[in-house]
């Protein structure tokens, strides 16, 4: 479209009159002008917000790197099988084949810590339902709590080296004969016994009816026995109402997902046939699926925000480049038209400084504009990308005085160029044009 507007300005062109009065000439000329310098503000406004875009993304993206997981991804292998019910039907099929495999996992030489969970963090697959506390009433108009339910067996926490805050970790004695425990999250225990410890305290999951809350001798009662800090199920970056996480006991609560999570000592790789002929020595019709590090997980959760931040970056450099390319063609095109001024100025005494300044100051006069031009469409920038920063502001001074002392030093140095170029015209060739 840029490209249409000087060939249209061509087709519109009357050359017998430009050659026989000067004076339209001229005019012809100025409105070009301004044309041109129209379109590089235009091209310059652009850079600026793709720039301060991809700054801004960029920045977020970091923010993001900076988060804490709330465990340890190096060196742990994770996949899965799912039990079918025709094999596995009963509680006690799950239970069994879960340990059997976890044995076999164990064995393996350079691993240090093998747990099943069906939950594997960063995995994609996740389930959520309403936990209450003894005795907690919501206030009117709030929504019960539904955090997010996983099910693990012990070493899970260990092997993940996730931090405990209180309590303790799941241990032997939390088997499918004793008394339910339950492990929650920071977040779950300052929602329910902000004042005090979660250690000890009982959650039941309501039974439906009309009245949630109430309970019976079939109530199942979970004691909490520790509480870990905040992890990272879903993705580095997740909503502030997030609500918690209940961990159960696999040997209490099997699930007909088992997913392997193994720490290991050395490169978690060399474990994935080792893995795949053990477990199909237990069961040769179960294939072992969902391979992956948890460090390549954890990559993929980003994805989304890598894309933005490269394919911002590349249109904002595209821009830039454009914006370099026709500033510097303005002022060459000036040097040229004026290349008579220049050498007059010369002839009367001009310095070579004075000369650069003059041209500059065209320069420095389109950049500015630009730069003006640009602070609307920043400020729709700021609405379309609100939803997607993290730990940065739409309008971070940070980024805007980094992307304005950028674009002007690149911009301005390309413009140098044909500046340097006029300071060294002759009078005696410049007044012979």
């Amino acid at each position: 479209i840029l490209g249409l507007i000087p060939i249209l300005h061509l087709r519109r062109l009357a050359t017998a009159p430009v050659l026989r009065e000067e004076g339209r000439s001229v005019t012809s000329g100025r409105a070009a002008r301004l044309a041109r310098r129209a379109l590089v503000t235009v091209q310059i406004a652009t850079a600026f917000m793709l720039l301060i875009g991809a700054g801004l993304l960029f920045t977020s993206f970091r923010e993001i790197l900076a988060i804490d997981p709330g465990f340890e991804p190096e060196q742990i292998l994770t996949a899965s099988v799912m039990l079918p019910d025709s094999t596995y039907p009963e509680p006690h099929d799950r239970r069994v084949f879960a340990q059997r495999a976890l044995d076999a996992a164990r064995a393996l030489p350079g691993v240090e810590i093998a747990a099943v969970t069906d939950t594997i963090p960063l995995g994609g697959s996740y389930s959520d339902g309403v936990m209450l506390a003894e005795g907690h009433r919501p206030v009117p108009g709030e929504a019960m709590l539904s955090p997010d339910r996983v099910t693990v067996s012990r070493g899970f926490f260990e092997a993940l080296e996730i931090q405990l805050g209180e309590g303790r970790f799941f241990e032997d004695r939390d088997s499918s004969g004793s008394s339910p425990a339950l492990i929650i999250d920071r977040a779950l225990a300052e929602r329910f016994w902000p004042d005090q410890s979660a250690v000890g305290q009982r959650m039941f999951k309501p039974q439906g009816g009309d009245d949630p809350f109430r309970t019976d001798e079939h109530t199942t009662w979970y004691t909490v026995v520790g509480v870990i800090e905040k992890v990272s199920l879903r993705g580095l970056v997740e909503p502030n109402d997030r609500l918690g996480t209940c961990f159960f006991v696999f040997d209490q609560e099997p699930k007909d997902e088992v997913s392997f999570v193994i720490k290991t000592a050395g490169n978690p790789e060399l474990l994935i046939d080792g893995l795949r002929d053990s477990l199909a020595a237990i069961d040769p019709e179960l294939p072992l699926a969902n391979i992956r590090l948890l460090t390549d997980r954890l990559s993929g959760s980003l994805l989304t925000q890598r894309g933005s931040v490269f394919l911002t970056t590349l249109f904002a450099g595209i821009a830039l480049l454009l914006a370099t390319v026709g500033l510097y063609g303005i002022v060459a095109y000036l040097v040229t038209q004026r290349t008579r001024e220049i050498g007059i100025r010369v002839s009367l005494g001009s310095t070579r400084s004075q000369i650069f300044k003059l041209i500059m100051k065209e320069a420095v006069g389109i950049l500015l504009l630009g730069l003006a031009a640009g602070i609307p469409l920043l400020l729709l920038l700021r609405e379309a990308l609100a939803s997607q920063l993290y730990g940065v502001g739409p309008l971070d001074p940070r980024v805007l005085v980094g992307v304005s002392a950028v674009l002007s030093f690149v911009t301005l140095a390309a413009c140098s160029m044909p500046a340097l170029r006029a300071t060294r015209i002759h009078p005696s060739v410049a007044l012979k044009v």
